[in-house]
């Protein structure tokens, strides 16, 4: 009978071989086709600004913005370094800087399918990852939750923002 390979844990994979860039490459690419069959864009923003106006241009097809929101460190130990990375998915059906009417929530507009169904369709996609190390060890991102996009100031946009993280050893000094 054979030996079922162990899974690996953050402390097998080293950080430094799944850095924001290849991260977020492998997102993008993840996501191309689903875009493509549901004539969507997708985009990735550095920052708030650049994904407000993202979702502020060209209103009424899908949008998929994808962003790093940044790490932080998992532990107190410094041996162990263990960090998070967050990154995000925000889903739009590019009403603009409106107000959430709700109906395209559960009905689509315009032939386009629901924003809840095209989340929880982009949301499949990313799980879908698997990272590859140079040991061979396999990673995914780790799905966190979803929420509507909102702005600090509590208007919620035509947006659903998915949350994702990656647990990964940090590199050792």
């Amino acid at each position: 009978m054979p030996t079922p390979t162990p899974t690996p844990t953050p402390l097998d994979v080293d950080a430094s071989e799944f850095s924001p860039d290849i991260v977020l490459a492998a997102m993008r690419d993840a996501l191309a086709d689903f875009a493509a069959d549901n004539k969507g864009d997708i985009s990735l923003a550095g920052d708030l600004f650049e994904v407000l106006e993202i979702l502020a241009a060209a209103p009424g097809s899908l949008r998929i913005v994808l962003a790093w929101e940044g790490d932080v460190g998992v532990t107190d130990n410094p041996d162990v370094n263990l960090e998070a990375h967050t990154y995000l998915v925000i889903v739009s059906t590019q009403r603009g800087m409106k107000r959430i009417k709700g109906e395209q929530l559960i009905s689509g507009r315009a032939g386009q399918k629901p924003l809840y169904k095209l989340a929880a369709e982009a949301k499949a996609a990313v799980r879908g990852i698997i990272f590859e190390d140079g040991a061979g060890n396999r990673l995914r991102l780790l799905y966190r939750g979803s929420k509507p996009t909102a702005l600090d100031t509590g208007v919620r946009l035509d947006s659903q923002e998915l949350s994702f993280s990656l647990l990964a050893q940090a590199p050792q000094p």
